[in-house]
């Protein structure tokens, strides 16, 4: 056995325990994979709002909202739920609107018309007034 045979054998050698060290190597990333999985699974069991299921809804929550401006509806910014209320400010009774209200009512028809009068033009405005809108789900108040 000469030289350059030995050198053959010891490539064929070590060719060998390459393929074995690849073979144990794609074994071993297989299991952990394996496992990985299997603790992934046991994590979304255990706890609700895992990654995966953060994630699912973050997803359907930016769906949700495009959907609610598509239609223009209305919704909480900080919940983002659609169970809100206006909370309409009284309108105050504007005393120049009343004064001439009285006086066209009450000639009118007299003075049941005058209070009548008093009464509708007092309420009558033609300033819009902005209120506020709150909440139902979280209590959270913002102006329009």
């Amino acid at each position: 056995m000469g030289l350059k045979d030995f050198m053959n054998k010891m490539a064929q050698k070590q060719a060998d325990s390459n393929r074995k060290m690849a073979a144990i190597r794609e074994k071993s990333q297989a299991k952990q994979e394996e496992l990985e999985e299997k603790k992934n699974a046991m994590l979304d069991a255990m706890h609700p709002f895992s990654d995966s299921k953060k994630r699912e809804e973050k997803e359907y929550q930016k769906e949700r909202i495009q959907q609610l401006k598509k239609e223009h509806i209305p919704y909480c910014p900080k919940c983002k739920s659609t169970n809100i209320t206006y909370l309409d400010k009284r309108k105050k009774l504007s005393l120049g609107r009343a004064a001439v209200g009285g006086v066209v009512g009450g000639v009118l028809t007299g003075g049941l018309g005058a209070a009548a009068g008093a009464t509708m033009g007092g309420l009558s405005s033609n300033k819009i007034k902005k209120g506020k809108v709150k909440c139902l789900n979280c209590g959270h108040t913002w102006k329009l």
